[in-house]
């Protein structure tokens, strides 16, 4: 690529850059879309699973239809279909050695003490309107009762993907918020979908559209803002723009050199990062029927559900904290799901590690001790340059509705 002047340049093509990118060529701007990989969606990102027909999502999946109006509004848009999740709502609790089956109700008749536990979290989450009063609590700050702490952070492990002993309590609070207030909603939905053809396909619909104004393989190392213009450079040469668009997950921002150089506030939010640290993993699995279990574990797996394949076959996901997966072999990985599901034989394991994955270094966003609400609050506008995705989000951060919320308000700033 040769040096090159748009109206706006957008880094990285996830949700937010691209319906960022879609909004600014509908208003009549032209916009170039720079983007590292050789795909669309970020951490978004679905296949074929090997061996079979079936499309999973290596990132992002979930679809709440109450809550997530702006992505299902670009869904009915393009003609779009959502499948309901299989997961039961009966779900096997493993912590610490304890087994217990049992619903969300069933889990608070059992637990009174754990049930107090929820009800505070959600008090705290609609009674404090400034999230930073608890920034440097965690969950275990609110009981000394180790199981009741084990299953309220399994609970939330599928939002956050992070080390609860980094997490921050003010994140958790914007989570129930973001669900209406509740802690019921928040950890056990009403209804959870997928996107038909993986959640993916939105990206992909929305990349057709814009063409040939994505160029891919294209890594910028640097953003020099200067008075009226913006130069973003890398392998690419320079392009040249009025205004520029970060689309890139937080904790990537230090491989780009800005100048000026980013805000103290900024600086230090991207140093502390998001600490999002899950890897996923899917299995594929043969036996007379789907696993119908959703195990909320402590570790290695954190998390793991089932759904069909094809004739006999079935994919498990399981997710895992990063630092929990000392054993990758493909030995060791089988034998993680084995034990959970003895009855189904394992086929084959695959695994993607958004921590180690150089365009992520991280899985969706959570909110670290004392930094979490701050990351919204930090990358407002900075002269011509606008930071979007959702990792900035709020509400929603950390979510595709966020990213594309975020995408959509970058785009109305750089009219």
């Amino acid at each position: 690529m040769t040096k090159l002047e748009v109206d706006v340049v957008i880094v990285g093509a996830g949700y937010a850059g691209l319906f960022a990118a879609r909004d600014l060529i509908e208003s009549g701007k032209s916009v170039l879309v720079l983007e590292a990989s050789h795909r669309v969606g970020g951490r978004v990102w679905s296949k074929m699973f090997p061996g079979t027909e079936t499309i999973i999502d290596w990132g992002a999946e979930w679809v709440l239809p109450a809550h997530h109006h702006a992505l299902m509004a670009e869904l009915q848009k393009h003609n779009l279909e959502l499948e309901e999740a299989s997961e039961a709502p009966t779900s096997h609790w493993l912590i610490n050695g304890t087994e217990i089956v049992a619903d969300y109700h069933e889990l608070v008749a059992q637990r009174p003490s754990l049930g107090r536990l929820f009800s505070s979290l959600e008090r705290r989450a609609t009674e404090f309107p400034e999230p930073d009063l608890c920034l440097h609590e965690t969950i275990r700050d609110l009981t000394d009762d180790p199981l009741d702490a084990g299953i309220i952070e399994a609970a939330l492990y599928p939002l956050t993907g992070a080390d609860p002993k980094l997490l921050s309590l003010a994140m958790l609070g914007n989570e129930i918020r973001f669900h209406g207030g509740s802690i019921h909603e928040t950890i056990e939905p009403q209804h959870i979908n997928r996107i038909r053809g993986g959640a993916a396909a939105l990206a992909e619909k929305v990349a057709t559209e814009l063409g040939d104004h994505i160029r891919f393989g294209a890594r910028v190392t640097n953003i020099d803002d200067r008075n009226h213009s913006v130069f973003v450079s890398g392998n690419f040469a320079t392009v040249t723009a009025r205004k520029c668009i970060v689309a890139l997950p937080l904790n990537t921002l230090r491989g780009i050199e800005f100048s000026p150089s980013m805000k103290p506030e900024q600086e230090s939010v991207a140093e502390h990062g998001n600490v999002g640290r899950t890897a996923k993993l899917w299995a594929l699995v043969e036996g007379s029927a789907c696993p119908a279990s959703c195990y909320l574990v402590g570790a290695p797996l954190s998390l793991t559900y089932a759904k069909p394949a094809d004739s006999g076959r079935y994919l498990i996901c399981g997710q895992a904290l990063v630092d929990n997966l000392q054993d990758r072999s493909d030995t060791a990985l089988t034998k993680l799901f084995s034990d959970l599901y003895p009855a189904n034989k394992v086929l084959s394991v695959e695994l993607h590690d958004w921590v180690h994955d150089e365009l992520a270094r991280g899985s969706w966003h959570s909110g670290r001790k004392g930094f979490a609400t701050a990351v919204p609050k930090a990358f407002n506008n900075q002269g011509n340059i606008t930071f979007a995705g959702g990792d900035y989000m709020d509400p929603w951060c950390g979510w595709i509705e966020g990213a594309i919320l975020s995408g959509r308000r970058a785009a109305s700033n750089c009219r």
